[in-house]
């Protein structure tokens, strides 16, 4: 393509001030040749076209924009660019995964996976519009393109199953254009690690949904792809105080057999960004009031706010949700729970539990705004397990309160 601009408009830039300040051929015949992105560049030059004033940057071409900016020089924009890309949530990744391809300095391809391994059901199972009754998701208006790299990943799940239920879910949203793909998706379920009652459903599944024989691997077979089981990346996390700021950190398999146990050190220079490399973990405890980061390779840790923590995971996994639902259960306890709240995590969800006088409301997947009329719950412990809320007041009293997704 062929732009024209005048040079008294363009030299506002520095990289074509510096060219033409100078006896450049470039200068003398009036033309430069760039290789960029062309609607990144574009966007450039409506910019200077508007006299410097208005940017106007979208996600598709965030990274194209701010390669470009950075050759010209011109560091306001790539900063813009930098903070327009925190605004990313996961309808954004069909657009992201290609570019991390390259190095990039939003985030690098391990955060990213890392992102997308450890809130895989999460993600799999988020809404997209504000309706309770409404299950179209993110994950179903994905190309098949970022179905087959996320379902590649050494995702966190708790088992094989819950890939291929996400793999039917985006097919069975628009089955009659995505029945073709299921044969290519099945062999993305690391089928060996299924037990046997499993496998033989999901065979049966198959063969009725899609009318094909589907054949199992087995990890005893050498041509076996599937010897990472995902389904066991679970671990049990001691956290010890040593002194003021030094802490032991002990990591436990589920048959208790020590795994790590390490000495880290206080580091408040560690990046408080919400995506972080592989090597880097974020552990929530004392029923989500506490989150602490782990860099494993220095040994170094650093505290960082609960609300930031779980706020910027809605944010990127449901930002147009208002909330997926509220229950209101009337609890018969043996004393007064001061009013409050508490966020906690489950499997495919996160909740905001929290107490007025003696009504428990639950809301799952909530907004921020909601925290706003609570206070932080001090004096309970709570956990979300399977379809139950345990609570523990600071009396050792156990409550149980059913609730229904």
């Amino acid at each position: 393509m062929e732009h024209r601009i005048s040079k008294q408009m363009i030299r506002k830039i520095p990289y074509f001030e510096k060219m033409l300040s100078h006896e450049c051929l470039e200068s003398k015949e009036n033309k430069v040749v760039l290789d960029f992105d062309e609607q990144a560049f574009k966007i450039i030059l409506d910019w200077v076209e508007r006299d410097y004033t208005i940017i106007l940057i979208e996600m598709d071409y965030a990274f194209d924009l701010y390669e470009l900016a950075d050759y010209l020089g011109l560091d306001g924009i790539s900063k813009e660019c930098i903070t327009y890309f925190h605004k990313f949530t996961i309808e954004h990744l069909p657009i992201i995964i290609p570019k991390m391809a390259k190095t990039t300095k939003f985030m690098t391809s391990g955060a990213l996976d890392a992102f997308i391994c450890r809130h895989f059901l999460d993600i799999a199972s988020s809404f997209s519009k504000v309706n309770r009754n409404t299950k179209k998701t993110f994950w179903s208006k994905f190309p098949i393109e970022t179905i087959e790299y996320i379902c590649a990943l050494d995702l966190m799940i708790n088992s094989e199953y819950q890939v291929f239920d996400a793999i039917m879910d985006w097919v069975l949203s628009d089955s009659y254009l995505r029945k073709c793909h299921l044969e290519r998706l099945w062999k993305l379920v690391r089928w060996c690690h299924l037990n046997d009652k499993d496998s033989s459903n999901l065979v049966n599944h198959l063969r009725i949904s899609a009318g094909f024989e589907a054949k199992l691997c087995s990890p005893r077979k050498a041509d076996c792809d599937c010897v990472f089981n995902r389904a066991k990346q679970n671990c049990f996390v001691m956290i010890e105080t040593l002194d003021i700021k030094d802490l032991r950190v002990k990591v436990l398999d589920n048959n208790f057999k020590l795994l790590v146990s390490q000495v880290i050190k206080e580091d408040t220079s560690i990046a408080s960004n919400f995506f972080h490399d592989e090597h880097v973990s974020d552990i929530l405890f004392d029923s989500g009031r506490r989150v602490i980061r782990i860099d494993w390779k220095q040994n170094k840790y650093n505290w960082a706010p609960p609300l930031e923590s779980y706020a910027g995971l809605q944010r990127r996994i449901a930002r147009s949700v208002e909330y997926g639902g509220e229950l209101y259960e009337e609890l018969e306890l043996g004393e007064d729970i001061a009013n409050g709240f508490l966020l906690l995590e489950s499997t495919e969800t996160f909740d905001l539990i929290c107490f007025e006088g003696k009504h428990l409301h639950r809301f799952s997947m909530p907004i921020h705004e909601i925290y706003k009329r609570f206070t932080t719950l001090n004096n309970c412990e709570a956990t979300l397990l399977n379809n139950k809320i345990y609570l523990l007041s600071n009396k050792a009293i156990l409550y149980e309160a059913h609730y229904f997704l």
